[in-house]
């Protein structure tokens, strides 16, 4: 299963902008944030195992949660038609 930082911040009821810094400071025990060497950009790495013992829920869990984002954007698109 793959974690994006938008999914993260979603079920952590914070702003993407700060998992990315949070991740930057290692502010936040749920990933990495990598900048390769002479760029000024950066790559994020949420690991799963890790984002759901931070939230106190089993990995299981952690993919519903997942799953049930997905179907409420599809919801929320259709509704914008």
């Amino acid at each position: 299963m793959r974690i994006t930082v938008n999914e993260a911040a979603d079920m952590l009821e914070r702003s993407p902008e700060f998992i990315r810094i949070a991740l930057q400071q290692k502010a936040l025990p749920i990933g990495i944030a990598i900048r390769m060497h002479e760029s000024t950009r950066y790559t994020y790495f949420i690991n799963p195992p890790d984002l759901a013992k931070y939230m106190h829920i089993s990995l299981k869990e952690l993919e519903k949660r997942k799953e049930r984002l997905h179907k409420f954007e599809g919801r929320s698109a259709q509704l914008d038609m």
